[in-house]
C-alpha cells in the first residue's frame, strides 16, 4: 500500500512529467498496436496469394 501512496504523491508532486509520461505510453502503444495490425495483415495475405492457385507472382 506504500508504493501507491508513494506514486501519487509523485504524480501529485510532477503533474508535467506525469501527464507527459501517460502521453508517451499512449503514443507508444498506439503504434505497437498499428506496426503488430499492419505486419499480421501484410502477413496473411501474401501467405494467401503466394498459394493461390493460377497465381502470375
Amino acid at each position: 500500500m506504500d508504493v501507491f501512496r508513494n506514486m501519487l504523491y509523485m504524480a501529485r508532486r510532477f503533474k508535467t512529467a506525469t501527464v507527459l509520461n501517460f502521453i508517451g505510453l499512449t503514443v507508444a502503444f498506439a503504434a505497437c498496436y498499428l506496426f503488430l495490425t499492419q505486419g499480421f495483415i501484410a502477413w496473411k495475405c501474401l501467405r494467401c496469394l503466394t498459394t493461390a492457385s493460377g497465381s502470375r507472382m
